[in-house]
């Protein structure tokens, strides 16, 4: 089966950041079929490369997690045009496989679907447009009336749609009757393993996007706080970039226990977690970042972290019901570290949260029994039109 894969924002093991994708386009290729993925990078000139053997079609649209609005509008309507022109020239394809966000992705699947007569599974990975909803980008009442029209076609003519929390699944179902299934991020049990708990102090961990629906602060307020009342006791990292990091690094300046390490990949997150002993995940008050699929968090269950969520939703229920961690509302220091210290009171508390936090990356999230799961969901999607 031959595969016109579509994502925007395509990256492998060694750029790091989110791959899911890379991991699904790798299952794909270990079942024989021919993966063509048509993504874009920050290059003046369109680049096609063969890399660990599928092919990546790179198309010439800059993007940056600094882009405000409309830029990033800009951005997603660049590539709609350059991917399907693209795409189009692929020839014998079987199936479009699209993942969102953002979500205009859907259009090239769309075209491809009425003009090539190719069917598609569409993936969806934010609620679009709920999510620029709920967080004041789109504002406009004709944008958010088209947006919705646009989501509903996209998800209405898609063969399957995989969603990647339940709380999107729900979403999806309110407007859309196609099939649809959960497959949520994953965890790589092979590449991170977990390693004995590092030594004193404390160290607590953050990885991932520095932009305003990520509430980073919140952490920089627990540093400020451990450093007045636990000198000594508490370190604290911070990993990624993006629009908000040079107003964090302002807030760190007085601090003498935090560390920004910039944006790592796959190889410097495992070094990073084998470092620290808790991982904090942080958004925004908004209901929609309730559905959220953050993959430092499946990194940190592989690697057998304690994890600490500031939002509800079902990541919150999972470290819970695991006690793996805790749920922390962000804007009280004290009740933090009572939780901290009640859930984990000596290094051997560690040790024990690491097995169960391990054992849930294997039982309920394991990279090779997911990626299956979508792979399968592929060439089920395709026979329909391949027996016609």
């Amino acid at each position: 089966m031959k595969i016109i894969y579509i994502h925007q924002y395509y990256l492998t093991q060694e750029q790091g950041g989110a791959i899911r994708s890379y991991y699904i386009s790798q299952a794909s290729k270990a079942k024989g079929h021919d993966v063509h993925i048509i993504t874009s990078h920050n290059k003046p000139f369109s680049e096609t490369r063969i890399v660990e053997g599928t092919t990546v079609h790179y198309l010439p649209v800059g993007y940056d997690n600094s882009y405000g609005f409309v830029k990033r509008i800009i951005a997603f309507l660049t590539f709609i045009f350059k991917a399907y022109s693209t795409a189009k020239k692929i020839k014998g394809a079987d199936l479009v496989f699209a993942t969102s966000t953002p979500l205009t992705v859907g259009l090239i699947a769309l075209w491809l679907r009425k003009f090539q007569k190719l069917p598609y599974v569409f993936e969806v990975r934010d609620l679009w447009p709920e999510a620029p909803i709920q967080l004041g980008y789109l504002n406009n009442p004709v944008l958010r009336f088209l947006a919705r029209r646009l989501e509903k076609s996209i998800y209405n003519n898609a063969s399957a749609i995989i969603a990647l929390s339940p709380g999107m699944e729900e979403g999806i179902k309110k407007i859309s009757n196609t099939p649809t299934v959960v497959i949520p991020n994953m965890s790589d049990c092979d590449f991170f393993i977990p390693a004995p708990s590092p030594s004193l102090p404390v160290t607590i961990a953050y990885l991932g996007a520095l932009g305003k629906v990520n509430r980073v602060e919140s952490l920089i307020e627990l540093a400020a706080y451990a450093q007045t009342y636990f000198p000594g006791d508490y370190q604290f990292i911070i990993a990624g970039q993006g629009s908000e990091s040079k107003q964090l690094q302002e807030l760190t300046k007085p601090l003498n226990n935090i560390e920004f390490r910039g944006s790592l990949n796959k190889e410097e997150i495992k070094v990073l977690l084998a470092q620290s002993h808790v991982t904090y995940t942080s958004f925004g008050p908004q209901p929609i970042l309730e559905t959220n699929s953050p993959n430092k968090f499946f990194d940190s269950i592989a690697m057998g972290k304690v994890c600490v969520i500031t939002t509800k939703g079902w990541i919150c229920d999972l470290i819970q019901e695991h006690e793996i961690g805790f749920y922390y509302s962000a804007n009280n220091p004290a009740a933090f570290f009572r939780k901290l210290v009640t859930l984990a009171p000596s290094m051997q508390s560690y040790d024990e949260i690491a097995k169960r936090s391990r054992a849930l990356a294997e039982t309920q999230f394991n990279k090779n029994v997911l990626t299956n799961q979508v792979v399968t969901l592929l060439e089920k999607s395709v026979r329909p039109q391949a027996q016609a």
